[in-house]
């Protein structure tokens, strides 16, 4: 659902400004694009620090922070009007994309907390699915209101156009004043003024369309931010990564790694295997126990294995601590002073109760 809601406001967004440029203010594509592309350095250049706040921060807050800040940058855009100046739309711009790197890495965080290693793959493509549903969503809707309240706004304002309207009849004869002056006849001028007047009052009632449709996306962005509230909550300082916890801060501040293994070989030959006798449900039981007990076991890591070798008393799971565990490829001196210190292979009881 966040995912969607993001997709929904963002995009949406991103349709609306450089339209808005463009057609309202009248810049050519390289002057809007020069204003609007800032958003994606500032983006590209706040995605190196996000880890530090997820540890700090739970991803949920993050995601509810980000909603609110993109609220907000909407809200500003609601106050744009045909004389909006060059630095004013970079910095909405920038506010909004400081909303957005607060939603991307946390979503995905939230996402894939929970998700098992091997439905990764399934679970991406239905974040994408959720974004794009959302972002289409959203394109769709914000190009409907632009025309929709474009033409609401026109019915108000021709209703103010009538002949013993004073404003208006004024405004006629500044129009044609100034057509006058320009070279034209008094007669062409007049005509030429209900044209003129005509054509103010179509790109007011345009510009009152963009402003409802920020207030919508605005609106859509404060619905959206409660939503990741009510997802469990994460401890502060973890990131969850394919269903296991690991805690920020240097090698010292904590607890020794644990990494377990466990053997999935399969053998077609006759032989006992593990992945014959339950080494699936001692996976899962192992990664359901360490999701369950988050602060005791942020430190524990599970993942399958090949084979180790000791199927005919499997399933088997192996064991790394310490300074083993934190290296990806050990040498032969750690391993061995890793087995002088303690035994690190069990087997792990064939029928547990899973």
């Amino acid at each position: 659902m966040a995912m969607s809601m993001m997709g929904f406001v963002f995009y949406a967004a991103n349709y609306l400004h450089p339209l808005f440029c463009q057609q309202m203010l009248g810049w050519t594509a390289t002057w809007a694009g020069l204003a609007l592309s800032p958003g994606a350095v500032v983006f590209v250049a706040m995605m190196p620090f996000m880890p530090r706040p997820i540890r700090t921060i739970t991803p949920r807050y993050m995601v509810f922070i980000g909603f609110v800040v993109h609220g907000l940058a909407c809200l500003v855009m609601a106050h744009w009007n045909l004389l909006l100046p060059f630095w004013r739309v970079l910095g909405s711009r920038i506010i909004e994309i400081i909303g957005l790197a607060w939603l991307m890495v946390p979503i995905d965080v939230m996402a894939f907390g929970f998700l098992p290693k091997e439905k990764t793959t399934s679970g991406s493509g239905l974040l994408s699915l959720a974004r794009n549903f959302g972002g289409s969503c959203g394109v769709s809707i914000a190009e409907t209101m632009l025309a929709r309240r474009a033409q609401a706004h026109q019915t108000m304002l021709v209703s103010h156009l009538t002949p013993g309207n004073q404003e208006y009849q004024s405004s006629l004869i500044s129009a044609a004043a100034y057509l006058h002056q320009r070279g034209m006849s008094f007669a062409d001028a007049a005509t030429a003024s209900i044209a003129l007047v005509e054509h103010r009052m179509q790109e007011q009632a345009t510009m009152l369309s963009y402003v409802d449709a920020y207030y919508v996306l605005a609106l859509g962005s404060f619905l959206a931010a409660p939503i990741p509230l009510f997802i469990r909550k994460a401890k502060t300082g973890t990131a969850k990564v394919q269903g296991t916890c690991f805690k920020g801060g240097t090698v010292k501040e904590q607890r020794q790694r644990l990494r377990l293994f466990v053997c999935m070989k399969t053998r077609t030959d006759g032989r006992p295997c593990c992945a014959h006798l339950g080494a699936s449900i001692v996976l899962d039981e192992l990664r359901r126990q360490v999701l369950e007990r988050e602060e005791q076991c942020s430190h524990i890591d599970v993942r399958p294995s090949g084979c180790l070798d000791q199927c005919e008393d499997g399933p088997v799971v192996m064991a790394f601590y310490g300074q083993l565990a934190e290296e990806s490829a050990p040498s032969k001196e750690l391993i061995k002073a890793s087995l002088d210190e303690a035994a690190y292979t069990f087997t792990a009881v064939s029928g547990c109760d899973a």
